[in-house]
């Protein structure tokens, strides 16, 4: 007899998955969510300068801008006669500005070419009498006549700097004022660039 044939082999019965996304996918996972705090309630991280701060280098400053005007030729020769006849004080008002959150008073009495009394004012304290004129502007723009980077008189002109009292008068002594200026240059300033004092 011949020999039996083997039955035909049956295929192995294999799970197909079906196509598509498998059910066991993850979801996408989600982005942290940040709750933003309104801006209002954001922490200010801008640094507040005091007068208590600033006085100690405002005080020496002071002192020695008197000294250095006493010692220029020039400014003794271009303000001759200032304050004879009229009281030449003046008042620097550097306004408060940037971090600085403090106006610095600078009382000066000037007579005839001579400085003869120079001080820095604590807030509110008034002056030894009412100054003849007051020059007055943000701490930024008093740092940019320091630096000679814009003259007092165009300052005036242009009205970036205030000038309280006889325009007529102070005109006639524009190159007293440009020497007042000048001065400054002989002087340690760091009372303008120690601290951000912005700019307009």
């Amino acid at each position: 007899m011949g020999k039996k044939a083997k039955p035909a082999a049956k295929p192995s019965a294999k799970t197909t998955k079906p196509v598509g996304p498998a059910n066991s996918a993850k979801p996408a996972t989600k982005p942290s969510e940040k709750i933003s705090k309104p801006v209002s309630e954001a922490k200010s991280t801008t640094k507040k300068v005091s007068f208590a701060d600033v006085k100690p280098i405002a005080d020496a400053w002071v002192k020695e801008y008197a000294n250095a005007l006493n010692q220029n030729a020039k400014y003794a020769r271009a303000a001759k006669g200032w304050g004879v006849s009229f009281d030449g004080s003046l008042m620097f008002v550097m306004e408060k500005s940037g971090e600085v959150d403090t106006d610095i008073n600078i009382f000066i009495d000037l007579k005839d070419g001579k400085c003869l009394d120079a001080r820095l004012l604590a807030p509110g304290e008034n002056p030894p009498r009412k100054p003849g004129m007051t020059l007055r502007c943000p701490l930024w723009m008093w740092k940019q006549v320091a630096f000679k980077e814009i003259e007092p008189i165009s300052a005036i002109m242009q009205n970036k700097m205030k000038l309280e009292g006889d325009m007529k008068l102070a005109m006639r002594y524009a190159s007293a004022a440009m020497e007042l200026a000048n001065t400054v240059e002989k002087t340690d300033r760091t009372l303008f660039t120690k601290f951000n004092i912005g700019k307009a």
